[in-house]
């Protein structure tokens, strides 16, 4: 039921999180880019991240199959 949600806000969290403005959100979001493993093209998206410890922990709202 999220997912249409998520399909609808990423793209714009992804252009704040790369503008100027980025301050508004980077405190507790932050942009994990990565490489595809089949295509090799470059994928991005918006994730949580809470720093506990000295350690990063991030989330995002899909799991990994």
């Amino acid at each position: 039921m999220a997912e249409p949600l998520y399909r609808l806000i990423n793209p714009s969290v992804k252009l704040l999180l790369k503008s100027p403005p980025h301050g508004v959100m980077s405190s507790n979001t932050l942009l994990l880019e990565f490489t595809a493993r089949k295509s090799g093209g470059a994928l991005s998206t918006p994730g949580s991240c809470h720093i506990k410890d000295g350690a990063a922990h991030c989330f995002t709202n899909r799991g990994f199959e």
